[in-house]
């Protein structure tokens, strides 16, 4: 199965250090998930640098889990920012035509976020993209539970957009990870199982090896 890290951090201490033990047992040119979190639409603040992530991008490729408020979304910095994937959520994007123009103009890949607990049960997707990421779990902290709900749609999304990637972040392991990739997700995202093992890279390792 297809792993992508995630860091989501507090503060710049934290991110600094997860940097760059992920560089110790990644590979070069692996994704690595970082979480945009704000209070306006998360229930926890995160804390993202500009300046290291352009430091590390010539090692990892970076994609962005936006949980920011709808005012923000549109904002140039994230298209003039290391990230090469943009993940917008779609409760608070009004203009689907205008990210896509926009990420295409700057050379960025742009990905629809779906809420397992919020979305549709038949979500759409719009025209153009090809990356789908669902969140299993409620906006903000890691460690927080899986919500089967989360298979119900990723088994409608690859029977509807069969050609679309889907990747599911949010109360990871793997148990869980079996479920997805059996309903058909072709990645997962973690955090905490990974974070919180007394052995990162070996827990990558396997949840890679599903």
């Amino acid at each position: 199965m297809r792993t992508i890290v995630i860091i989501n951090c507090p503060n710049k201490t934290c991110f600094q250090n997860r940097l760059k033990a992920a560089k110790s047992f990644l590979p070069k040119s692996s994704w690595v998930s970082i979480d945009v979190s704000e209070k306006s639409f998360a229930s926890t603040r995160s804390f993202v640098d500009f300046a290291l992530l352009k430091k590390y991008s010539s090692y990892f490729k970076f994609e962005a889990d936006l949980m920011v408020g709808k005012n923000k979304i549109y904002r140039n910095r994230w298209f003039n920012s290391p990230f090469r994937r943009l993940l917008f959520y779609q409760r608070t994007v009004t203009d689907w035509k205008r990210l896509l123009n926009m990420t295409r103009r700057n050379r960025k890949v742009l990905g629809i976020a779906l809420e397992a607990a919020g979305s549709p049960q038949k979500p759409a997707v719009p025209a153009g993209v090809k990356f789908v990421q669902i969140l299993a779990v409620s906006p903000g902290p890691s460690g927080q539970k899986f919500d089967k709900k989360t298979l119900s749609l990723i088994r409608f999304l690859r029977k509807n957009h069969p050609r679309v990637k889907i990747s599911v972040d949010g109360g990871i392991n793997l148990q869980t990870a079996r479920l997805c990739k059996k309903a058909g997700a072709n990645i997962v995202s973690s955090s905490s199982y990974i974070w919180d093992s007394q052995n990162p890279k070996e827990a990558y390792k396997k949840l890679s090896r599903i």
